[in-house]
């Protein structure tokens, strides 16, 4: 009898009708990083319509973003950030936007200091380097890592083989070492019909990262 159940709980394991307990698959430090400082942003116009980006916590109290999300010119945004006790809310201003690129920097009215902040890299990366985004989708507190490789780069533009999808506005673009190297600012298709990530880099922005 116990020599049937045995064999009677192996079947089961290997059709699936029953599961084995697995360990918890835990992510690197950096990557983790990379998840908290990424933020998701909502926008509400006057007309009623509602954008919805992506941004990265640059400071104790700044956000940098796609400043298209700025195109109704609102007089807040809601700013999404994940912390241990959950996702919470708080009310942000445009604080400072470029005047020659895709990109502005938020601030945070509420009273708060966050703890994460990010490397920046200032340097184009190289062609063929792998660089890595986080972003949220079309769910308002979904965040996704997604990797490729650079196409092109010069001081106004990076193109990286990520697809990039509406939500996806304003996501931080990593190096391998955790350092932020552009700014992600909407997606395109090459000519054999491939969708490619268009990002704006940091020397084209760097005057946000002055007071």
């Amino acid at each position: 009898m116990h020599r049937f159940l045995q064999f009677l709980t192996i079947c089961l394991v290997l059709t699936g009708c029953i599961g084995v307990a697995k360990s918890p698959v835990y992510i690197n430090s950096q990557a983790k990083q990379e998840y908290e400082n990424s933020v998701r942003i909502m926008v509400s116009c006057d007309d009623g319509e509602q954008y919805v980006g992506t941004g990265f916590i640059l400071n104790e109290t700044q956000i940098i973003t796609a400043k298209h999300l700025s195109s109704c010119d609102p007089f807040l945004y809601r700013v999404y950030v994940r912390e241990l006790t959950g996702v919470t809310e708080y009310a942000a201003v445009a604080d400072k936007k470029s005047p020659e690129v895709d990109a502005m920097r938020l601030k945070i009215l509420d009273p708060v200091e966050f703890k994460n902040s990010v490397d920046i890299r200032s340097n184009l990366p190289l062609v063929g380097e792998e660089l890595c985004s986080v972003g949220g989708g079309s769910l308002q507190f979904s965040w996704a890592k997604k990797c490729g490789f650079v196409t092109y780069a010069d001081k106004e533009v990076i193109i990286v083989s990520i697809p990039v999808i509406p939500g996806n506005s304003g996501s931080p673009l990593y190096d391998k070492y955790g350092r932020v190297v552009g700014v992600i600012t909407r997606g395109v298709f090459n000519p054999y019909d491939e969708k490619l990530g268009v990002a704006v880099p940091v020397a084209a922005w760097k005057d946000l990262l002055k007071e």
